[in-house]
């Protein structure tokens, strides 16, 4: 929401923070704050949720969190006090060298005996540390206050309202005291449940597709949880329970597989354990929670942000005693009666295509030649276009698949990848057959001299010399690996990502695999550009990319808002682009392709969940699959891509919400101006003092990026101000360390 105006009844209001000072009110009395605003569509396209502050966390208590004994694998944030004994923290996370806080604590912390690994421990109130009984390995203790809790709380009391709003995508099956939720989306499956049915459930289950995102709302204040759990398909690192009303939440006897999100609740673990994260009001219980090596396990779902927008206000501070303070929150939901960026401005012009005979989601995508197209779907079909996308006939419809992940061809032979193994057909896809491949979920195809390699998931890597007669498992290395994605260089080395273990190589035709040295576990997509440089595709870190034959790997995420990467294509001239599901399109410049750092450029799209991008090798024509059936065509994508600054000349000035926000420790700021001229872009505390010069002089007209790097800032509120003419304006962030 972009601030237009306001008016008060009484007390002021701070346009650059966003407090409403009251300063006296009788009893009984009532005062009334008015606010206009404004909604940028383009902002809302791009945005995803994720946990914010607590995203880092295997425990996040807004408030205060009491464990007698048992442990947690990961870090632990706690806003008030916390009591701790027989305790373990930190057992899996990698040594810091002091340089991560692994506990903090915003007020009074007792740790009566245990041991703290990974980093350091904070608190800003009291404590009784150090003593012998408790060890801090590979960090320090010290008194400091690293982060705004009450900031965070906000944040996550509104994500959780905000993620109720979803509705319902898949069915959900009651039967005596079982709960069985089913989805077939390959991105997102939402299911709300009543509190009052998980109250009374022993076993519940989720089946959806591998690799998709599972929300699952829960209502009720009132809520007890226990029994089995079983996620059939996804990892538990797509699952987040949201028990958005909960004020009491009683968990115990469980083994939780995903996340919990329950910013109200009184948590009450005496006994279990959580793979996941745990976000709560406070808690108390000798449950165990763990995090998985490298958190793995950890939420890392997009969750993208809908038409409906959830804007909320809270009391933030009294001068008097509160003996209720849950109802310290109100929200008003708005409906966007417009939503989504086509783009269709200046030279990023996608037009809308009415294809015939596309109606399903396509979820992979390639040219035969100039004009003949391949399209797998969410369906199972195949379809081929012989007109650049204008018809489509299907060419499969013997296959009773469910999902077509893959598709690779050579001559006359076409090899599709589906949920229950390889197909193939040996006359350009008048048949098909099933190969000897069967009865696994084949995520990833790649050719190499005639040799098929397929990758599965969770059985790693299958290799066939015969065009799919037999095969012969090749994941010396690997293991048993969800394979996602596959790639076979122009040099002959072959690339293998997985979801939650890294990118692989092999450079011995798959006998054995050497895990890279990116650091990021979440591969989705992988692409190389004709000069030879290899990106791949993240689940929620963005795009990384290697210069010299995958021994290095270095994040290129500037100006590229989405996190999840879901496409990459390349045409001839090596440009790049990617597609990021709800978060738009975007293009990489050619001009410095040897660098470490590019900029993205943002050409639109955002909100109209683009499944898939494909690049016309001939004409350079960009099309973009939508998750409807849809089609956007670009005919002219090259002349949006640009070095920072360089885009079409907006017709008014404008200052965009920065992403993320809340942030940590880097945050990107958008800003345009229709005529050059001296522009002015600081970053204020919420003292008011100046804390970074973003952009000091001379600027030309247009849409330009900066990010803002606040490693060496405390957590707080922070304000920027864009001054360019007579236009000025002042935005409001988050730093959550």
């Amino acid at each position: 929401l972009v601030y237009q105006g306001h008016s008060v009844s009484t007390g002021s209001y701070d346009t650059s923070t966003g407090l409403w000072t009251i300063s006296s009110l009788g009893v009984s009395a009532t005062a009334t704050l008015t606010l206009q605003s404004k909604v940028s569509i383009k902002s809302v396209s791009q945005a995803a949720f994720d946990l914010g502050p607590a995203k880092n966390f295997n425990i996040f208590a807004i408030e205060d969190l009491t464990q007698p004994s048992a442990d947690s694998e990961g870090k632990v944030a706690v806003g008030r006090n916390a009591y701790f004994a027989n305790y373990s923290l930190g057992d899996l996370l990698p040594a810091s060298g002091g340089t991560e806080d692994v506990l903090i604590v915003g007020n009074n912390l007792q740790f009566i005996s245990g041991l703290v690994t990974g980093g350091n421990v904070v608190y800003g109130g009291v404590s009784n540390l150090p003593i012998d009984q408790v060890s801090v390995i590979d960090g320090t203790v010290r008194k400091d206050s690293v982060m705004n809790f009450i900031a965070a709380g906000a944040y996550l009391r509104s994500l959780a309202a905000s993620l109720s709003t979803y509705q319902t995508t898949g069915t959900i099956t009651f039967q005596n005291s079982g709960i069985q939720c089913s989805g077939t989306n390959p991105f997102l499956n939402v299911f709300n449940i009543s509190g009052n049915r998980l109250s009374s459930c022993t076993n519940f289950m989720v089946s959806v597709p591998n690799g998709s995102v599972v929300l699952i709302n829960v209502d009720s204040a009132n809520v007890k949880w226990s029994g089995d759990v079983i996620i059939n398909g996804t990892a538990h690192s797509n699952v987040l329970y949201n028990f958005h009303d909960a004020l009491d939440l009683y968990i115990s006897h469980i083994d939780v597989r995903g996340s919990i999100l329950a910013p109200k609740a009184h948590l009450e673990f005496p006994s279990g354990v959580i793979n996941g994260q745990v976000i709560v009001r406070e808690m108390y219980g000798s449950g165990q929670f763990n995090c998985a090596p490298d958190q793995t396990n950890y939420f890392n779902g997009t969750l993208p942000v809908t038409r409906d927008i959830l804007n909320s206000a809270e009391v933030m501070e009294l001068d008097q005693n509160d003996p209720d303070t849950t109802d310290n929150y109100a929200e008003v939901n708005l409906t966007l009666a417009g939503y989504g960026d086509p783009g269709q401005t200046g030279n990023v012009n996608w037009q809308p295509a009415q294809p015939s005979g596309l109606t399903d989601m396509v979820w992979v995508t390639l040219y035969e030649n100039s004009n003949s197209i391949l399209a797998g779907t969410w369906g199972g079909k195949i379809l081929r276009s012989t007109d650049s996308g204008e018809n489509w006939n299907r060419i499969n419809p013997d296959m009773n698949v469910a999902y077509i992940w893959d598709i690779e061809v050579t001559g006359n032979n076409i090899f599709a990848s589906t949920e229950l193994g390889v197909y193939r057909s040996t006359n350009n896809g008048s048949t098909w057959s099933a190969t000897n491949l069967t009865g696994k979920d084949v995520r990833a195809l790649t050719l190499k001299n005639g040799v098929v390699y397929a990758g599965t998931w969770g059985e790693g890597v299958f290799k066939s010399t015969d065009n799919g007669t037999s095969w012969s498992q090749v994941s010396a290395g690997l293991g048993n690996a969800a394979v996602t994605a596959m790639l076979t260089a122009a040099n002959g080395d072959l690339y293998a990502g997985t979801f939650n273990t890294g990118l692989y190589k092999s450079v011995d035709n798959g006998a054995t695999w050497i895990k890279t040295s990116m650091t990021y576990p979440f591969i989705w997509s992988l692409g190389q550009s004709a000069n030879g440089k290899i990106y791949a595709g993240t689940y929620g870190g963005g795009v990384f990319r290697s210069i010299n034959n995958g021994a290095n790997w270095y994040s290129i995420n500037n100006g590229l808002a989405a996190t999840h990467i879901y496409s990459i294509t390349t045409d001839p001239q090596n440009h790049v682009f990617v597609s990021g599901w709800g978060q738009g399109v975007y293009s990489l410049t050619s001009g410095v392709m040897d660098s470490q750092d590019d900029n993205w450029n943002y050409m639109g799209m955002g909100g109209i969940e683009v499944s898939a991008v494909v690049i016309n090798p001939t004409n350079g024509a960009l099309l973009a699959f939508t998750s409807n059936g849809g089609i956007y065509v670009n005919n002219s994508p090259v002349t949006s891509i640009g070095v920072k600054g360089e885009s079409e000349v907006p017709g008014t000035y404008s200052l965009s919400q920065n992403y993320p926000n809340p942030f940590n420790p880097s945050t990107v700021i958008r800003f345009a101006i229709p005529v050059a001229g001296n522009v002015d872009l600081k970053v204020y505390n919420s003292l008011g003092e100046k804390v970074a010069d973003l952009v000091d002089g001379f600027t030309e007209a247009g849409s330009h990026t900066v990010q803002f790097d606040a490693s060496r800032l405390p957590s707080g509120i922070y304000f920027y101000r864009l001054v360019s003419g007579s236009f000025v304006e002042t935005k409001r962030m988050v730093l959550i360390k």
